[in-house]
This record gives C-alpha cells, structure tokens and sequence, in this order.
C-alpha cells in the first residue's frame, strides 16, 4: 500500500486542503488498481478523547464532500515516537472504530514507520511487548540487569529482511516485526526500545541512533544506514551512571552475544566491523543516491507528501550523530534526540556543561565585551531558562561531547555478575555449577567476538577481559 501524507489537524479548514486533494487525485493516475491511499494522520492522544469518533467521521465526510471515496481513504493515529504499548481504552475505542469505518470500506489503525496497522495486529504486538516486560519486572532486577534481559530478549531473534514484494515496514516497526519472521536494524532498534519502555524504570532510557553504512556491492561502494541505539542507564547496585551504545542487530541470534552492549561513546569510531563508518560522508552519498525518498520537495516519488509526518515522527525519536542535513524536509525539524533534549533539560549537570562551554566560547570571542562573571551569569540564565530550545543544545557537537564525558569505562566485572543473576531465572532447570559453566562460555565467546570486531586499543568491557581467557582455545 502506498500512502499520501495528508495534514490532519483542522485539514479541512487549511488553506491548502484543496490543492493537496487535487495533487492525490493526480497522483492517484499513476498507480495500478487504485493502490495510493489518502492517509489522514492524528496525533495518538486523539484516539482517547471523549468525542474520539466525531474527530474521525467529521474527516471522512469532509474529503468525501471533496470527492475522495472511502476506498481512497486510510485513517491513523501516529506513534513513531514516545512509543508505549496502548491503554485498554485506546485499544477498545481503536477496535470500535475499526469496525465501524470498515462498514464504510475506510481502512483506520496505527501509523508506524512507514505503514498503517490494524488493531489485530497492534493489539498482539502490545500483548508481546508487554509480556517480556512483566517476565523481567517479576524479579528484582537492577536497572542493568534489566537492561541486560531486554537486550537479550530482542538479540535473541535472527536477522531476515523481507523480499521485495512485501513492505519493508514489515521488518522494521516493531509492529511489522511482532506480526512476521522479518526483522533489521530497525526492528531491532524499535523493538529493544519498546520493550525498555514498557518497565517503566526511571533510570532507564533508549533511543534510537541513525549511522552511516559503506558495503562493497558488485565492486562498488554502496552507501546506506544503520540503526541501533544509545541508552542512558544509572545503577547503584553497580555504580554506572552514563550514556553508552548498544546495537541489538550485531548481536542477534542465539549465542548470547553482547559484544555491542554498553559501549563507551568514545569507544564508537574503534569498531572495525566494515561496515560502520564516519557517518558524514556515506550519509551524503545517500542522500544524492536516495534524493527521491529523502526529500519531500521532489516530484518523483510516491513518499512525497509522507515525509514531512514520516521525517518530523521519526526524526523526534532518533540520534543522528552524523550529517546536519540528513533530513531535509518542507517541516523543518532538528535532527537530534527531542526526547533526549527533554530529558536532559532536567538534569542540571547538563545546563551546567552546556554554560560552561558556551562561556568557554565566548571568552575566545573577543567580541563578547563582558566579564568573566557577567558571561557565566548570563549562560547560566540561558540555559537554565530554556535549556531545551537554547540553539546551543541543538549543536550536535556539544551533545556528542556531553555524551562522550558522560560515558564512564564498565568493565567486565558488573556485566559478568548481571549476567550471573539473570542465567539463574533463565535457566531454572540447570545446577549452580551448569550456571556457572554457561557464563564462562557466554563471556568466553563475547571476548572472541570482540577481538575480531574491536581495534587491539580498544576499552570494551570484553576487549580489556584477555586476562580470564585463554586465547588459545
């Protein structure tokens, strides 16, 4: 199904409705058996109002009224981002309306990545996500330890992209992923994320991360992206508190692998996979290669009027510490973490990094005809005032920086005795000294894994592990 992004708030009344009306109906000629659907989008909060039927039917009789026919028509309620599981009364009112538009032949669900699904499916992916989420909240885990269950959880799937008769939507919403045998980078990213939120623990956070990607196809140099995600964790029980980088995707299957788990910020640009690169330059290249689906000015492709909802969603849920112009769209949207801003805004460590750097820049600014005192002062009030709209922030080299200091070294010890809690609820039927036997082979593996995947240099908590492995098995 291929979908016509359509503005939804007050779109009946926006001065541009008609020409985006005409503009499908134009579109609509390219396509065989009708398959371009004019999709209206609602914020995910509208789905639990009290007058949540007349919003939908007030809609659809007004692009009916503009010629569109029910069979045009596809109604969603976004969640690409902050996404949790739905309540019970999101879901009984989406099942309501379900049945109720299907009468009129307008298809109605959730808007996720880059499709519409149904309330059967959302409903069995919630179901999903839900119960790992309460299989890990049964115990007392610490916050690693939690993290740990949820990483293992979703690595523990096997990487399959779909062929291209399907939506590739299919492997890379966490809906798409909870419905089928396909999952990538994305799914892996999504599905790690939803999960993580669905405990509820405060000291928990993660996000997705957008890199750049450089393979060698046919002899040439492909580019494209990669995502994975970055976690903020705190954890008394083990004395971590900071941001590190996590890929799911590289450590799935069924080996217990966490060789990408917990990584250091600045221990990033020492994989040597192949694969990951410096992010500047392949996401240029795919830009050129790609403009047609990365830019929502161009005429060409069928994506265009999506990518403003597509890019101004996903953009909001995602890092992107690579190329400033990674997403160009119409909308204009910052490409950085919001969710990341808005958590970091209440901690004051990161308004005091921030003044400080800014003042360190301003004392370099012979420009800046102010005293010592009077800069710190004025910093200090910027950002504490709006730390979150403060165009400092969107700097993604300050970010990156903040990230980078704030990503302390953990070494094997609190992951090897996470590790140890989690195999005995896991593995319930095995003896203590089989629990012992299955970590050794576990840490054993991830150190061997981290040998051919890390620089000899680097700090990884496996790659500084050789003393408790005998290289020679």
């Amino acid at each position: 199904m291929n979908l016509f992004w359509s503005y939804s708030d007050k779109q009946l009344d926006d001065e541009f409705f008609e020409e985006r009306v005409n503009r499908f109906k134009e579109k609509r000629k390219e396509f065989e058996n009708n398959n371009l659907k004019f999709l209206t989008l609602f914020k995910r909060d509208a789905l639990s109002k009290n007058n949540y039927k007349e919003i939908v039917f007030y809609e659809i009789d007004g692009l009916k009224k503009a010629g569109l026919k029910p069979s045009d028509l596809v109604v969603a309620y976004n969640n690409n981002f902050k996404k949790k599981t739905f309540s019970k009364l999101e879901l009984n009112n989406l099942k309501e309306l379900s049945e109720l538009t299907a009468k009129l032949g307008v298809k109605i669900g959730i808007f996720d990545y880059k499709d519409v699904f149904t309330y059967d499916e959302v409903k069995k992916a919630d179901f999903r996500i839900k119960k790992w989420a309460n299989i890990i909240n049964k115990h007392n885990y610490s916050p690693l330890e939690k993290l740990i269950r949820a990483y293992i959880i979703v690595s523990n799937l096997d990487y399959k992209e779909e062929d291209k008769s399907k939506s590739t939507s299919i492997s890379r919403s966490v809906y798409g992923v909870l419905n089928s045998k396909y999952i990538v980078c994305a799914g892996f990213s999504e599905y790690f994320k939803a999960v993580v939120n669905e405990l509820n623990e405060t000291n928990l956070k993660v996000f997705g991360n957008n890199i750049g990607t450089e393979e060698e196809v046919y002899g040439k140099k492909d580019y494209g992206f990669h995502r994975n995600n970055i976690c903020y964790i705190k954890d008394d029980k083990y004395k971590i508190d900071g941001y590190y980088y996590l890929d799911p995707t590289w450590d799935c299957g069924k080996n217990l692998d966490l060789t990408y788990f917990l990584i250091e910020m600045k221990e990033i640009g020492k994989i040597q996979n192949g694969m990951m690169i410096d992010c500047d330059k392949s996401l240029k290249e795919m830009m050129k290669k790609n403009k047609d689906v990365y830019r929502s000015n161009s005429k060409k492709d069928h994506y265009i009027n999506i990518s403003p909802a597509y890019y101004s969603s996903v953009a909001k849920d995602t890092l992107n510490f690579g190329d400033n112009e990674i997403y160009q769209s119409n909308n204009k949207t910052d490409t950085t973490e919001e969710l990341l801003f808005d958590y970091l805004s209440e901690r004051q460590d990161f308004k005091d990094f921030v003044t400080l750097k800014q003042t360190e820049k301003d004392l370099n600014d012979r420009r800046v005809n102010k005293t010592f005192d009077e800069i710190i002062e004025r910093n200090y009030n910027r950002s504490n005032k709006d730390v979150a709209k403060n165009s400092i922030i969107k700097n993604k080299k300050i970010m990156w920086e903040y990230l980078s200091e704030h990503s302390p070294h953990v070494d094997i010890g609190p992951i090897q005795n996470a590790l140890n809690t989690i195999f005995k609820d896991m593995f319930i039927d095995k003896s203590k000294d089989e629990i012992s036997m299955k970590l050794y082979k576990t840490l054993k593996a991830n150190f061997r894994k981290s040998l051919l995947y890390f620089d000899a240099g680097s700090k990884t908590a496996f790659r500084e592990s050789e003393e408790l492995f005998d290289k020679s098995l």
